[in-house]
């Protein structure tokens, strides 16, 4: 499974939106986590999001899943702190 494709999924969530529950299962995102080759990118917001596309436009080796979310999502605010040689994301 080397073919570069780019596959979005949207509406992907265990939480009410907008148009309804949600019918899809929750083993979905694992299984595509488990495939070998697969990228397979969960952004929790747009920056995640803009950076998941590049990469996935970048990969010429195999196939890359988006899934977004069909909530509208705050951005996330992170700070990064470094402990001697480690570096920490902190959410705000």
């Amino acid at each position: 499974m080397k073919a570069r494709q780019i596959m979005v999924y949207t509406h992907d969530s265990i939480g009410l939106g907008e148009d309804g529950p949600t019918h899809q299962a929750v083993e979905q995102l694992a299984s595509l986590r488990l495939t070998p080759n697969f990228s397979t990118w969960r952004p929790c917001d747009q920056v995640e999001a803009a950076v998941g596309w590049k990469l996935a436009v970048e990969r010429h080796n195999g196939p890359t899943a988006l899934i977004l979310s069909r909530q509208n999502l705050a951005q996330v605010n992170v700070r990064r702190i470094r402990l001697k040689r480690l570096l920490v994301a902190v959410m705000c």
